[in-house]
Order: C-alpha cells, then structure tokens, then sequence
C-alpha cells in the first residue's frame, strides 16, 4: 500500500472516530435536554414553595421537632433550594454561552 492510500484511511478512520464521538454526544444531549425540561419544571415548583409561605411553615414545623426524623427534608435547609436555583441559572448561562459559540 503506497503512502496516500495510508494517509486516506487514516483520514478515514480519524473522521470515523469524529463522527462516533459527536453521535455519542448527540445522543447524551437528547436525553439530557428532556430531562432538564422536566426539571425545570420541578425547579419552577420548587422556586414557588421556597418563595410562598409554606416552606416557612413547613421549617418553622421541622425546628419545633414536628417532623418525624425518618423524613427526608432536604428541602427544608436554608441553602438547600436557593443554591439549585443559583446552580440551575449558571448552567444555563453557560449553556447559552456554548450555543453562542463563545469560549
């Protein structure tokens, strides 16, 4: 085999490799673009019970020992939601940053 039917498949086989690891990306970002819908959704939902006044009473309940302690209540830490929150907009703002073709 001469020099450039080398070289043509090793174009080839670099390109096929290219291709694999984009299908794989693509495929990785499907899933991940309907879950975060479905988060975002969850996360609205979250935002309006931290902000209302059923997360006040629902800690206000849980420092007077009303909740039992076999509840899970992660939701009910001080920094718990406001840091999903926070968490959920940067990554979004990098997000966009990534679509805009910014570095």
């Amino acid at each position: 085999m001469g020099k450039r039917e080398t070289e043509r498949l090793e174009r080839i086989r670099e390109n096929e490799e290219r291709m694999d690891r984009c299908l794989a990306a693509l495929s990785l970002m499907e899933t991940a673009c309907g879950e975060w819908r479905a988060a975002r959704e969850d996360l609205r939902a979250l935002e309006a019970y931290y902000t209302g006044p059923d997360w006040k009473r629902d800690y206000a309940a849980d420092e007077q020992g009303l909740i039992p302690p076999d509840v899970k209540r992660g939701v009910l830490s001080q920094d718990g939601i406001g840091d999903l929150l926070d968490a959920f907009s940067e990554l979004e703002e990098e997000l966009r940053k990534l679509l805009d073709g910014e570095p």
